[in-house]
């Protein structure tokens, strides 16, 4: 049983994690928050295992998140005064490290909006 919780605690060790996200990507959102197709650049940085992710041009808040091996999940920050306007990111990065796709979730008043997205870091 010993070798067996050995061996286990190796691999886990030994599995491919997510390299450094940090830098800039191109995130496409399909739909969007407003049901179109979407696509800006954005700046991720990472510390260990906390992310920052904020469009590239500044203008967006910054969105706090964690990566676990190689799932990611970020969020903005609620809207002053609408305190379900939060919007929740959950992803998976790709072997390379270069390519994160997943999906996005909006819980509003009654309803909720989805979609998926995709983010291409940029050489």
């Amino acid at each position: 049983m010993r070798t067996l919780v050995v061996a286990t605690a190796f691999l886990l060790a030994a599995s491919p994690g997510a390299s450094d996200l940090s830098g800039r990507w191109t995130l496409t959102m399909d739909p969007d928050f407003r049901g179109n197709h979407n696509v800006v650049d954005v700046t991720v940085k990472q510390d260990v295992n906390r992310l920052v992710v904020q469009t590239a041009d500044g203008r967006g808040a910054p969105m706090a998140g964690t990566v676990t091996g190689r799932q990611v999940i970020w969020r903005s920050p609620s809207l002053p005064g609408r305190l379900s306007s939060f919007v929740t990111f959950t992803g998976k990065v790709d072997r390379s490290g270069t390519a994160i796709k997943g999906t996005w979730d909006m819980p509003l008043t009654g309803e909720v909006r989805h979609g998926k997205f995709s983010l291409k870091k940029l050489k």
